[in-house]
């Protein structure tokens, strides 16, 4: 009998045991899922404002060597895929880059005060960085003239088209996210 109870003892702590560890284990993958919806959020953020702001900045190509009001405007196919994800590409890990930091956004700015170099479960581990790369022409959408003297001013529609690639780290280095994004954007010539 004092056998029995004793197996029956052991089972129940190998279970007990075995029941913690899972619990730890999903608690380690459900903070790993939030510090990755942290970073892809904040990727996400940057490239809406650059998406905004990039209408009111300078457009000329600078061949990723100097900015252009902290923006730099790079030439087409500047990110590779596999540097697009390497950390040398960006600032972590003591990369160096053209990448732009997105404090240099003139406004819609990531709040620095979510920044904290060490991470954390509220603050973000790195500041978000982008790129701005020129893809060139696109074709003029259907409805509109590319004779000049149509508008009267002189110029007629023509569609630029960028690509922006943003970086954002979630709570730690480790969650990275990198988002790309193509923007067009119609203007007089």
């Amino acid at each position: 009998m004092l056998i029995t109870a004793l197996l029956i003892l052991v089972i129940l702590t190998l279970l007990g045991v075995s029941m913690l560890s899972g619990v730890s284990l999903q608690e380690k993958m459900a903070g790993n899922t939030r510090a990755k919806t942290r970073a892809t959020t904040a990727a996400d953020f940057v490239v809406n404002a650059v998406e905004t702001l990039l209408p009111s900045m300078p457009m000329l190509v600078s061949g990723c060597t100097s900015p252009a009001n902290a923006w730099r405007i790079c030439a087409a196919n500047t990110l590779s895929d596999s540097s697009a994800v390497a950390d040398s590409t960006w600032g972590l890990n003591g990369g160096t880059s053209y990448a732009v930091s997105a404090t240099a956004l003139p406004s819609l700015r990531f709040p620095a005060g979510l920044i904290h170099a060490g991470g954390g479960s509220n603050v973000y581990a790195h500041t978000p960085e982008f790129f701005v790369e020129y893809q060139g022409r696109g074709a003029t959408p259907s409805g509109y003239s590319l004779s000049v003297n149509q508008y009267g001013s002189g110029s007629a529609p023509v569609v630029d088209i960028y690509r922006t690639t943003a970086m954002a780290t979630g709570g730690n280095d480790t969650a990275v996210s990198v988002i790309q994004s193509l923007y067009s954007y119609m203007h007089m010539r």
